[in-house]
């Protein structure tokens, strides 16, 4: 169920999302973190005094979309940010193909930046590291080393409130073509 942009999650999902330690209003269909112990929608005072609420992952992507256009923005960086949470079947797909735990899943939570040009990509790059803490070896630069079918990114996994990581990918807007429609795509929008 959806409510106010918030996702409905059954305690089993939520902790899948969620660090433990945390509580969550049972009457509450939003998964928003609550201050001073109480639900901002029911109203409801929750009886564990540890750290409160689990956030809604939507509201954690939009809180840090938020703050890296407000970044980006002061830096002259003209960019396209989106995100979105993982879906709890893609999360287990990828755990079985990739016989990896939870834990090792980093991307449950991903941002696209889409810019104009490939120093706009590394520009972009410097400003959410200053943001964030990278992971270290999860960096890759498929800008300089494209793929054979000449994808062209770069990725970043860091660590966000909470802890909680997330990646992102930053490409130019060319970039991002070919990515999506494939290389003829790409041969067309040089010509065009």
């Amino acid at each position: 169920m959806a409510n106010n942009s918030c996702l409905w999650y059954t305690e089993a999902q939520a902790k899948i999302f969620f660090p433990e330690g945390q509580v969550q209003c049972k009457l509450c269909p939003c998964l928003e973190t609550y201050s001073r112990n109480q639900c901002r929608l029911t109203g409801e005072y929750l009886a564990d005094t540890r750290t409160i609420g689990y956030m809604c992952p939507l509201k954690f992507i939009e809180k840090i979309m938020g703050d890296i256009r407000i970044q980006l923005k002061k830096q002259r960086i003209e960019a396209e940010v989106t995100g979105r949470a993982k879906h709890l079947y893609s999360i287990y797909r990828k755990m079985k193909r990739d016989n990896i735990t939870l834990d090792q899943v980093y991307d449950l939570f991903a941002l696209r930046i889409i810019v104009n040009s490939v120093k706009d990509c590394y520009a972009a790059l410097g400003v959410i590291h200053e943001m964030y803490t990278p992971i270290p070896g999860r960096f890759k630069d498929y800008i300089a080393m494209p793929k054979p079918n000449m994808y062209q990114s770069l990725h970043t996994t860091l660590i966000g409130p909470n802890g909680t990581p997330f990646e992102i990918q930053i490409r130019t807007y060319e970039m991002h073509k070919t990515a999506e429609y494939g290389i003829a795509a790409h041969w067309k929008y040089k010509e065009s």
